[in-house]
């Protein structure tokens, strides 16, 4: 080999991971822009002070429940935050599957096939590509799905160690490093429980003389077993309720022979997927198959397949260790265990590996024939070479492509629907997503539609005999209900939203859906039958900060002020971010005729702490620390701070934003007090008039 050619290669082996790198993190450099969608809000909603540490955070996705919160601590409730973070570690498991592969085909069992530098390159380009499939994008840009990325890059990351224990000096650490990565990834979703099962299987195809050299290493194995116990422990702790788009609700499930049945052609719609990705759907409401005939041919092929990959796998042949990756990867979610939903795309993020690298190394496998009698390896790393660009430019621009669909969560529900209109559940989030962006009329409309649909197939004498989740009406027309209630609500009927919300109590009562009757009976004008219902939305879900300052806000305009400041506190308590408690927990401390309930400093703390959160430019906020100020005493600053708050309701014009709710007259009458040294009292209920609605 010439010096050139040896530079070459030579520079290749360095710059493979940058090669990998950059086709991992190209495709989704658009992404940082998307919004949370789906199930998106849920984890969007989490507060900094979820930090606090609890027997809920063991479970067997409490790990990466962490990461979230730490999203929230250090970039607040901002999505591209939260994609960055998925990007870097799906970078982080493609480099994993570099090094795998790279160094898997450099194990003695392949003879010296593979030289370091086209083991360099087979890897990378399989990495490259895998990380860069639009098929990916489901499990990198919906942010929830978190959980399958990291699961995914600890698996890796198992193996990968475990890999370069058997060629190393010092074996030990990587071997501790394989074990704390198994372990570690039984927190963050229970598909991890393969690991075990294929490292085991990779030491027995690749890497020891059979089962012998498997026993030979049973401490280590052992260990990673034991992780299995470990997950179960987890599970065990778990709570286990069935969320869908924020509804806590029953999933129906079908029966374990038919699911199997279905997802024979659930995969072969993956496999197709792999070299076809067109028509991706984030929610396919995949519906279960009729009758056994559905199943037979995608059945035959999927069962062939796999008798091969075990026979393959038996005789130690290194293409049965790729069919059963892809196999006992998919195992969790397309066997015999149903789940709610038959089908999503991010459940092929690591079984696409095995394809991706079967694919690759056979193609490889016909370059190097065209090799025989040249110098070697120059027509596979030609021709090889361009057809990996070829093929990583077409994938990432369907990758930039399909990413595109994130761009909104109307987008994305309009995307799903036109590709399975049966999908009701989708809908239900659409009329969410446009309750969210204060569009009611529309949501009440497409609402109106949906709830008569649901009520027709609710009383249908025959139905389907086996029901989904996302068709089911028993399941969504609760939701569907609710969510029309609170679009009547802000169409000015709270009377019809009170109505929605009752009916769907009997069937599934939730903090949500009592804080949300509670508004629509004070705008009813029925005060202390809205006080009782947010006292039951509170006592359904105590840590809710936004419930607990809606009741401080009841109790107050009911003239239980002791009451009322008890339930600021608690929303503080529960989130100190929380402006409309701080402030309207201050003004009570500040203003209240009662003596015993009175503090300044607390007052002028918790004013202060509001205004900062609101970055200064609130007139409400101004006026609660102006008066704070007077109960101290310090009644130069309330002047000051009063006239700048005046000065506020007066740019803001009769269109007031933000918190202000005083008006200039009463700003006013309250300057003229603090300028004879006089403290503000408040004799009636609360001058605020903001009421949380949950919209999500």
């Amino acid at each position: 080999m010439n010096a050139d050619r040896l530079s070459a290669q030579r520079l290749w082996l360095r710059l493979a991971p940058w090669f990998v790198l950059v086709a991992a993190v190209a495709g989704y450099l658009g992404t940082f822009g998307c919004p949370f969608i789906f199930d998106d809000a849920s984890i969007g909603a989490i507060r900094a002070s979820s930090i606090r540490p609890s027997f809920g955070w063991i479970d067997p996705r409490g790990l990466v429940r962490i990461t979230f919160v730490l999203n929230v601590l250090a970039d607040g409730k901002n999505p591209a935050g939260f994609h960055a973070v998925n990007i870097l570690l799906h970078t982080l498991a493609a480099l994993f599957l570099y090094g795998l592969v790279r160094r898997t085909l450099l194990l003695p069992v392949f003879k010296a096939r593979f030289s370091a530098f086209a083991a360099s390159g087979l890897a990378a380009v399989s990495a490259a590509i895998w990380a860069a499939h639009p098929l990916q994008t489901e499990s990198v840009t919906y942010v929830c799905q978190r959980y399958e990325v990291m699961m995914g890059m600890m698996l890796l990351l198992t193996l990968y160690a475990f890999v370069r224990s058997t060629s190393s000096t010092k074996p030990i650490p990587w071997l501790v490093i394989s074990g704390l990565s198994c372990w570690l990834g039984m927190g963050t979703k229970e598909s991890m429980a393969v690991a075990p099962v294929l490292v085991v299987l990779y030491d027995y195809c690749l890497v020891s003389n059979g089962w012998q050299g498997v026993v030979a290493r049973w401490r280590f194995h052992g260990v990673l077993i034991l992780s299995l116990g470990f997950l179960f422990l987890l599970r065990h702790h778990a709570v286990n309720s069935a969320v869908a788009g924020g509804y806590a609700m029953t999933y129906p499930t079908v029966p374990p022979t038919i699911y199997l049945m279905t997802q024979f052609g659930v995969i072969l719609h993956y496999l197709r997927l792999v070299f076809i990705p067109t028509g991706q759907c984030l929610d396919y409401a995949w519906l279960p198959v009729e009758s056994i005939r559905q199943a037979i041919l995608p059945g035959l092929l999927i069962v062939g397949a796999g008798i091969a990959a075990l026979w393959a796998l038996l005789r130690r042949r290194p293409v049965g260790y790729l069919g059963a990756w892809f196999f006992v990867t998919l195992a969790p979610s397309s066997s015999v265990f149903p789940l709610h939903d038959l089908a999503f795309e991010h459940r092929m993020y690591l079984p696409l590996a095995a394809v991706v690298v079967f694919v690759v190394t056979a193609v490889y496998g016909l370059l190097r024939r065209l090799d025989a009698g040249t110098t070697p390896e120059r027509v596979s790393a030609t021709v090889g070479g361009a057809l990996a660009i070829l093929c990583l430019v077409i994938l990432l621009g369907a990758t930039v492509r399909r990413n595109e669909v994130y761009g909104s969560a109307e987008t994305m529900w309009n995307d799903v629907l036109a590709k399975a209109p049966h999908n009701e559940r989708q809908r239900v989030a659409l009329i969410v997503n446009l309750n969210q962006q204060e569009r009611y009329g529309e949501a009440m409309d497409m609402g109106v539609r949906l709830v008569d649909r649901l009520k027709v197939a609710r009383e249908a004498k025959s139905r389907p005999a086996h029901r989904i989740a996302a068709t089911d009406p028993d399941v969504l027309y609760p939701p569907a209900v609710e969510e029309l209630g609170v679009s009547f609500l802000f169409q000015g009927q709270p009377e019809v939203a009170a109505l929605c919300f009752r009916e769907v109590l009997p069937v599934r009562s939730s903090r949500r859906l009592h804080h949300n009757l509670s508004l629509a009976l004070l705008v009813e004008g029925q005060v202390d039958e809205a006080v009782r219902e947010i006292q039951a939305a509170t006592a359904l879900e105590p840590g809710n900060a936004t419930s607990w300052a809606f009741q401080g806000f009841l109790l107050s305009l009911a003239g239980h002020p002791r009451e009322a400041v008890q339930a600021y506190q608690r929303a503080v308590e529960n989130d100190p971010t929380l402006v409309t408690a701080n402030i309207e927990l201050a003004w009570l401390l500040a203003t209240s005729p009662d003596d015993s309930i009175r503090n300044g400093k607390r007052a002028v703390e918790l004013a202060e702490s509001a205004l900062h959160l609101a970055g200064g430019h609130s007139a409400r906020g101004l006026d609660v620390l102006a008066a704070a100020y007077a109960e101290m005493g310090r009644f130069r600053e309330a002047i000051e701070t009063v006239k700048e708050a005046i000065d506020l309701e007066k740019k803001a014009g009769p269109k007031k934003r933000g918190m202000a709710p005083s008006s200039t007259a009463e700003l006013r009458k309250r300057l003229a007090a603090y300028e004879l040294g006089q403290a503000f009292r408040e004799e009636g209920g609360p001058t605020s008039t903001s009421a949380p609605v949950e919209t999500r």
